[in-house]
């Protein structure tokens, strides 16, 4: 043993000592070259940063939107346009309705209706129809990361769903 050793010293690679005090030689195949541990750590840093910093992003564009539809359903409340305050928020969404872009969690786009009584299920239909037949809403929210529109009154439990995606008109022929 101690004469394969004492050659195969002559290759030289790489040695490391092992707790139980043995030395293992290591030999690169043939050609292969090991990348240098700073550009890899480098690398995994930048990589890191970067998908945390679309993440800050994407949360930020987020709560942007829901603010914004907050303030318009509150203006148009106010001037009587709507019969009902609507009021968005985040939701945990459902499993089986994620596309390539949902996010990582609170996937559900939920609007609750607070008219202070239960809503019918055509009343609750009715409120997400006029969201679905906004296109480019419906895109904005699946670019954001949501694929589960959810319409609730404030009083009841249950609500309607909607899975994004089949509103969107994604993946139409190109003329």
């Amino acid at each position: 043993m101690r004469f394969v050793v004492s050659h195969l010293k002559l290759l030289q690679p790489g040695k490391r000592k092992h707790a139980n005090g043995l030395k293992h030689q290591t030999l690169p195949l043939m050609g292969a070259t090991r990348p240098k541990a700073a550009e890899k750590i480098s690398f995994m840093f930048e990589n890191t940063w970067n998908k945390i910093i679309d993440w800050f992003h994407d949360r930020s564009e987020r709560n942007k939107l829901v603010r914004n539809f907050n303030t318009t359903a509150r203006e148009a409340f106010i001037e009587g346009t709507v019969p009902t305050m609507l009021k968005a928020s985040f939701s945990k969404g459902v499993a089986e309705y994620k596309h390539a872009y949902s996010a990582w969690f609170n996937t559900g786009f939920r609007i609750q209706a607070l008219s202070g009584r239960r809503l019918s299920r055509d009343e609750m239909i009715y409120i997400g129809n006029v969201v679905l037949h906004n296109e480019q809403l419906v895109r904005r929210l699946i670019v954001l990361g949501w694929d589960t529109l959810e319409v609730h009154d404030d009083v009841g439990t249950y609500g309607c769903r909607w899975k994004l995606s089949e509103y969107a008109n994604i993946g139409l022929m190109i003329e």
